[in-house]
């Protein structure tokens, strides 16, 4: 039975969804519309690099998307900023795939490879 008000967290633990990116984008969009970005540190289409250090991610992570473990496989990887929320958390793009990352996930591609 779903509740009359209020939050659904977890209703089916074990659900996943398929959606398109554009799709995920135009809800987003829709659903951020005239919410101010707090600490805005990236922006639209801005390069930025996935950190390394695991542990971090994972930490970072709690609240912010959360983790599974194929995210090993963006660890350190360079991906495209699609979209900032309101709580300055990003939604990047990858070839194939996009995902919600707390931007401490992240650093500048100039930060990260000395300027180049």
């Amino acid at each position: 039975m779903l509740p009359e008000e209020g939050d659904i967290e977890k209703l089916v633990p074990s659900l996943r969804m398929n959606a398109s990116v554009t799709d995920l984008l135009r809800f987003s969009q829709e659903h951020t519309e005239g919410f101010e970005i707090q600490d805005k540190k990236y922006g639209v289409g801005q390069t930025v690099k996935i950190i390394h250090d695991i542990e971090k991610v994972k930490e970072y992570q709690d609240g912010h998307g959360g983790w599974i473990d194929f995210m090993k496989t963006i660890l350190g990887k360079t991906v495209v900023v699609k979209m900032v929320l309101p709580n300055a958390d990003l939604l990047v793009l990858m070839p194939g795939s996009m995902w919600h990352l707390n931007p401490k996930c992240c650093e500048n591609v100039s930060d990260s490879e000395g300027g180049r």
